[in-house]
């Protein structure tokens, strides 16, 4: 049965009863280029689904979408979007697309040329009216705008910070393709040649999320990385058209409450002491989720206490009584250090291993992997 009200759209299709006034303003807006700014919870990507899964059922079949985000093989919200979205109307059709350049053998500049030509004809062959690309790596050919616009009429980017912290790393891999990076070559163009394109463009975004926004911007790595920072700065300058969501709508007080004295003291942080931190206010959780929080802090920072700890809370999470599959849990791992990072990952692997099947895992993730993935349980751990 197809929704008949707006709110119909959320009830029946996303199992959202009610959307706060900001989200339904967002959800309402016709404009052409969108920029919303909001803290993980904040019900940012929820009414994106809501303005595709509308626009899917409204628009003409020649009127197509594209949904951009970053995500591995193992990341769960690409799938859920993939699920979701095939759900909408027998007559209505989303398929994924995954851009990755370590499918291609050569110099950088023959990846790139090899992954555009494939992008571009996978792009051409496929009718889907809703269509997923999933970004792997973040440096691009100069033409891929075109090739977005030409099949596209509605462009939504989710975590555009993710896309950015992406393409550090990238840059960093390939300083001489620094240019080649995705803002300035796929997104920047759409919106600076508007007047050559009739797409829309709708970018959700949470700086604070950004694992690499202050690093960039250091004085010894400015110029490395400025084709990049300028490139953002200059794309979010076309964006008059801003909306701000901050209440918290997926965590308890209490996780809120808690994470935020957490929040509090790391935002007075910085890498080199140089920069001002200029992140939105929000009192925010982004994995730990739900309605059960359970904080342990450790006295040491010995291996086997916390692999003890890891062993017992998945012993409660697999238990007898429990609902849970493998592919519900995810361990999160965050560190002050790479040492610690690489010791902290390898022994999560193997306590986690003991539960692994073939066909159903516990995934163990690090936190610039996991922004947005959400899991019905996460353990987050975190040593420094």
């Amino acid at each position: 049965e197809a929704p008949d009200t707006d709110m119909d759209i959320f009830k029946k299709l996303l199992d959202v009863r009610c959307l706060t006034n900001d989200q339904l303003e967002l959800f309402q807006s016709e404009e052409r280029f969108m920029w919303v700014e909001g803290p993980a919870g904040s019900g940012k990507t929820i009414a994106m689904l809501g303005k595709i899964i509308d626009i899917a059922l409204n628009k003409p079949a020649r009127e197509r979408i594209l949904i951009v985000l970053h995500g591995s093989a193992l990341s769960p919200a690409p799938k859920r979007h993939l699920e979701l979205l095939n759900k909408i109307s027998k007559d209505i059709k989303c398929a994924e697309i995954v851009y990755d350049l370590s499918k291609w053998d050569g110099r950088i500049s023959e990846k790139l040329d090899s992954a555009h030509d494939s992008l571009s004809k996978q792009l051409s062959d496929i009718s889907d009216k809703i269509v997923i690309l999933r970004i792997v790596d973040c440096l691009v050919n100069s033409s891929v705008h075109s090739v977005i616009t030409k099949y596209f009429n509605y462009i939504f980017i989710d975590d555009f910070q993710l896309l950015s912290d992406i393409a550090v790393y990238d840059i960093y891999t390939y300083p001489s393709c620094a240019h080649n990076n995705i803002v300035s070559e796929g997104l920047l163009p759409i919106v600076k040649y508007s007047s050559n394109n009739n797409s829309k463009l709708w970018v959700l975004c949470d700086n604070a999320q950004s694992f690499n926004d202050r690093f960039s911007k250091l004085e010894q790595y400015r110029s490395k990385y400025s084709p990049l920072t300028d490139a953002v700065d200059e794309f979010r300058k076309y964006f008059v058209n801003y909306k701000q969501l901050s209440v918290n709508l997926r965590n308890t007080f209490e996780i809120s409450s808690t994470l935020s004295v957490l929040r509090r003291h790391y935002k007075d942080m910085d890498f080199a002491g140089t920069l001002p931190v200029t992140w939105p206010q929000q009192e925010v959780g982004h994995f730990l989720r739900g309605t059960k929080p359970v904080i342990n802090i450790l006295r040491t920072s010995e291996t086997s206490e916390w692999r003890n700890m890891l062993s017992r809370e998945l012993e409660i999470l697999r238990g007898p009584d429990s609902s849970l599959k493998n592919s519900d849990i995810t361990v999160i791992v965050g560190t002050g250090d790479y040492a610690h990072f690489v010791d902290t990952w390898d022994n999560a692997r193997s306590v986690v291993e003991r539960w692994d099947t073939e066909q159903d895992k516990i995934t163990v993730y690090s936190t610039v992997s996991s922004v947005s993935a959400e899991w019905a349980c996460v353990v987050y751990i975190y040593r420094y």
